[in-house]
């Protein structure tokens, strides 16, 4: 359980991780965070050690005509079989324009463009950041019109809740335990149940 209190960037000081946060105020800021975050710590490229799942997180990908994610995560398959989608990510900078509202329903309709695109995947992930903070939602293919939201309960226990109100916001500096539990939580289970 060591890991619960190991914060992101773990051989950064104390000082260098908190300069890192207070600079993440502008989009390619935030977004560069993210993208160190997800692509070293929780879905890596790791050819060496194959057996293990392999990942690639791509910045600016195209999923169709319109639409280009910030970040887009997907399963190496090493086979003739395309990889497979795990999570989206749209992060905005700690502007007052931005709007969790306008993330939720961007990221809902990258989550619905892929599901469409991908026929029988059981939904994606939606991760979304504003500044320092991170919102964690799931997109269940057919399921209700909003992403639904994923919440860490007591115990470490990480569930996506039958709901259609925001999930709470962790802060990158305070809310590690919650933001690994999730992202751990997302790597291994393609397929939640939903928490009624």
């Amino acid at each position: 359980m060591q890991l619960k209190t190991m914060p992101f960037f773990p051989l950064l000081t104390v000082a260098q991780r908190n300069m890192l946060f207070r600079q993440m105020t502008s989009e390619s800021q935030v977004n560069g965070f993210w993208n160190a975050v997800l692509s070293q710590q929780y879905f890596p490229l790791n050819v060496q050690n194959p057996p293990g799942p392999n990942y690639l997180v791509s910045p600016e990908e195209r999923i169709n005509g319109a639409s280009r994610l910030d970040l887009y995560i997907t399963r190496l398959n090493w086979d003739s079989n395309p990889p497979s989608p795990v999570a989206v990510y749209e992060g905005k900078g700690a502007t007052a324009g931005d709007t969790w509202d306008a993330i939720r329903r961007q990221l809902y309709d990258y989550g619905q463009a892929i599901t469409t695109q991908i026929p029988g995947i059981p939904g994606v992930y939606l991760i979304g950041a504003k500044g320092q903070s991170a919102c964690f939602w799931f997109y269940k293919t057919g399921y209700y019109n909003n992403p639904l939201p994923i919440l860490v309960q007591s115990g470490s226990r990480v569930i996506v809740k039958d709901s259609s109100q925001l999930p709470p916001t962790s802060d990158v500096g305070t809310g590690f335990p919650d933001i690994d539990d999730i992202l751990r939580f997302i790597r291994v289970t393609p397929n939640p149940p939903v928490t009624r």
